[in-house]
């Protein structure tokens, strides 16, 4: 039955040399990121902002800002020899502030954190975070992401109606 068997299989060993990639198909997993907070430094009683979705947006004033950014390694874990790059901005390809600031870097092998001040000249508008370069334990970058972002707006609140 064996004899029988391997000679069926025999005149396909040459297809099988020739073209392997017909027959093993890997699919390269990747980093990606997965969430961002914001929390404001200047005051530290106002709640956290969790950036999960791009919509509703958050509503973020001029002030020092610890963002924290979550990943899911495509492959074992983070890299944390190697930091992302991320970059803030208002008009593509969302550059206009690379966010260094304080940092603080790798927290967990999956959370990164840093700190930044936004500055009072920075126009109000829809912003947008540009995270690249992160990289899993196989050395594996991300792709550049710009999933997350928020709205810069120093509106101050109406004041509490009296009573």
């Amino acid at each position: 039955m064996q004899l029988n068997l391997l000679k069926r299989l025999t005149p396909l060993i040459p297809l099988l040399l020739v073209f392997p990639f017909l027959f093993v198909t890997q699919v390269q997993a990747v980093p990606t990121l997965t969430g961002i907070s914001a929390r404001n430094l200047d005051k530290p009683l106002a709640p956290i902002v969790t950036l999960t979705t791009t919509s509703p947006w958050a509503q973020l004033g001029p002030f020092n800002y610890e963002f924290t950014f979550t990943f899911a390694p495509g492959v074992g874990l983070m890299n944390n020899a190697v930091a992302p790059v991320v970059t803030l901005g208002n008009i593509a390809p969302y550059t206009a502030h690379t966010v260094s600031g304080t940092a603080i870097n790798w927290t967990t092998p999956t959370t990164w954190v840093s700190q930044y001040n936004l500055g009072g000249v920075t126009p109000e508008g829809l912003y947008h975070f540009r995270v690249s370069a992160a990289q899993d334990g196989d050395g594996v970058p991300m792709p550049p992401d710009i999933t997350f972002g928020f709205v810069l707006d120093t509106t101050p609140p109406n004041p509490p109606e009296e009573l």
